[in-house]
C-alpha cells in the first residue's frame, strides 16, 4: 500500500509541476505543428488540451490563433466561418484569463491579433471599393467587398464600422433588403452607436413605402439622440411626404425650443418651414396660368359679335372660385414665408458666416419676386399689372445681396453663381450676369 500510496503521490505531483509551468504536452505540439503549419494537427491537439482541462486559457488561446491562421489561408469567402469559431475562442481564453490573478502574456496578444485581422479585411475590403473610381462596380467587385467586411465583423464583433460599410455597399447594389438587416443589426449590437443608422433604416423604410416604421424608427432615433438634426430634419421629411405639414414644422420647432441659440437649428427650421411652401407655390403658380388662360377665353368670348352670356357667366364664376383658391393659398404661403424668413435672419444673426443660409434667404426674395411677376401675367387690369411688375423686380433686387454674400462665402459652388446669373439677366444688369456666368463655368 505505502509503494502504490508513493506512486500516486509521485505522479500528482509530476502533474502539478506540468500544469504550473505550462507544459502541458498537447500544448507543446501544438507550437511544434504550428510552426510546421500543420493546423489540422495543431487543432487536434488544442482540442485534445481543452478536454484534458477545460479552464486553461493557454489551450482556448492557441485554438483562436489556429482558427485565424488557418481562416487567413483560405479563399476571402470561405474565412467568416474560421473566423466566427476564432472569436469565439479568443473569448473563452479573456474570459479565463480575467479570473487569473496574473493573466499570460498571450492574454496581451488577443487583442492584437483581433485588431491586426481586422485591419487586413477592412483595408483589402477599402482597397476593391476604391479600384476604378468613376467607373460602376462588378458584381465580382461587390463580393469581394462583402466578404472581406463580413471577415472584419466576424472577428471583431465590437467594431460596427465594418457593419456601416457592408450596408452602404448593399444600398449601392439597390440590395434594401440586406442593407436593412445589416443596418438593424448594428443597432442591435453592443458597441458605439450612431445616429445615421436609423436614418438609413427609415430612408429603407420609405422606399418600401412602411411610413409608420419609418416615423418609428425615428422617434427611436430621436429618443436616443435628441440633438441631431439629421434625424428631426428626417421625420419631419417623412410628415412631408405624408402632406402632414403642420407636424413637419412642429418637430423642429421643439429642437429650436431646446437650444434657441443655435444657429444651425435655426436655419434647418427656416429651411423646413418654407419648404412647406413650395408645394404651395407650385400650386399657385398652377392656378394663375389657369386665371390667364381663363381671361384670355374671356376677352377672345368678348370680342365676338353675338358673345354667349351664358358661357360667359360660368367662365366668371370659375374665375371668381380661381382668385379665391389663390388669395387664400397665398395667405398661408405668405404666413409660412414669414416665419422662415424670421428663422433665417436669426440664424445669421447667430453666425453671419453661413453661406447656405445666405442662399436660402436669398432665394424667399427670389421666389417673392417670380410670385409677383406670375400675377402680373395673370392680371387683366393695367395699372395692377404695373404695380405687380414692380413689385416682383423690388424682390429680386432684394434677393441679390443675400446671394452675393452666399457666393462671396463659397466661391467655389457654381450653383450661387448661376443663381445670380439668373437674376442679374432678369434685371437687365449685363455686366454682372457675365461676370457671374464666367464664374458658373458657363
Amino acid at each position: 500500500m505505502k509503494s502504490m500510496f508513493t506512486r500516486l503521490g509521485m505522479t500528482a505531483f509530476a502533474v502539478l509541476v506540468l500544469i504550473s509551468c505550462g507544459g502541458d504536452p498537447n500544448i507543446e505540439s501544438a507550437k511544434l505543428n504550428l510552426s510546421r503549419r500543420d493546423y489540422d494537427k495543431a487543432l487536434e491537439s488544442v482540442d485534445a488540451a481543452i478536454a484534458m482541462t477545460p479552464t486553461n486559457p493557454l489551450a482556448h488561446y492557441y485554438r483562436a490563433y489556429i482558427l485565424l491562421e488557418q481562416g487567413k489561408r483560405q479563399p476571402v469567402g470561405n474565412r467568416e466561418s474560421y473566423f466566427i469559431k476564432a472569436d469565439s475562442s479568443f473569448d473563452k481564453a479573456s474570459e479565463l484569463y480575467e479570473a487569473q490573478p496574473q493573466p499570460g502574456k498571450e492574454y496581451a496578444l488577443i487583442e492584437i491579433n483581433r485588431v491586426n485581422t481586422w485591419v487586413e479585411e477592412y483595408n483589402a475590403a477599402i482597397y476593391v471599393l476604391n479600384q476604378d473610381q468613376g467607373a460602376d462596380m462588378t458584381e465580382e467587385q461587390y463580393s469581394k467587398s462583402i466578404a472581406h467586411l463580413s471577415n472584419a465583423y466576424a472577428i471583431l464583433p465590437d467594431s460596427l464600422n465594418a457593419l456601416d460599410i457592408l450596408g452602404e455597399i448593399h444600398l449601392m447594389r439597390n440590395d434594401d433588403a440586406n442593407a436593412l438587416a445589416i443596418f438593424q443589426k448594428a443597432i442591435a449590437a453592443d458597441g458605439v452607436q450612431l445616429p445615421f443608422r436609423y436614418q438609413r433604416i427609415s430612408q429603407l423604410k420609405v422606399r418600401a413605402q412602411a411610413y409608420a416604421e419609418a416615423e418609428a424608427i425615428l422617434k427611436t432615433g430621436i429618443e436616443k439622440f435628441p440633438d441631431s438634426v439629421e434625424l428631426v430634419q428626417e421625420l419631419a421629411d417623412l410628415f412631408i411626404q405624408s402632406n402632414e405639414a403642420d407636424k413637419a414644422i412642429a418637430v423642429l420647432g421643439e429642437l429650436v425650443a431646446r437650444d434657441p441659440d443655435n444657429a444651425q437649428y435655426r436655419m434647418v427650421y427656416g429651411i423646413q418651414i418654407y419648404s412647406v411652401t413650395q408645394s404651395i407655390s407650385d400650386e399657385l403658380r398652377n392656378t394663375y396660368t389657369s386665371i390667364e388662360d381663363l381671361n384670355r377665353t374671356i376677352r377672345e368670348e368678348e370680342r365676338k359679335s353675338r358673345p354667349d352670356r351664358t358661357l360667359l357667366a360660368q367662365y366668371r364664376a370659375t374665375l371668381t372660385q380661381y382668385t379665391n383658391e389663390a388669395n387664400a393659398a397665398e395667405t398661408r404661403m405668405n404666413g409660412l414665408t414669414d416665419r422662415a424668413e424670421a428663422e433665417l435672419k436669426k440664424s445669421i444673426e447667430l453666425i453671419d458666416t453661413n453661406a447656405f443660409a445666405y442662399n436660402a434667404l436669398g432665394t424667399i426674395y427670389y421666389n417673392k419676386g417670380l410670385g409677383f411677376l406670375d400675377k402680373r401675367n395673370a392680371t387683366s387690369d393695367n395699372a395692377q399689372a404695373t404695380e405687380f411688375d414692380r413689385l416682383g423686380r423690388n424682390f429680386l433686387e432684394a434677393s441679390l445681396p443675400y446671394n452675393e454674400r452666399a457666393a462671396q462665402l463659397d466661391p467655389e459652388n457654381t450653383d450661387y453663381w448661376m443663381f445670380l446669373f439668373r437674376i442679374y439677366t432678369m434685371l437687365g444688369m449685363t455686366e454682372k450676369a457675365a461676370e457671374a456666368q464666367q464664374k458658373a463655368g458657363l
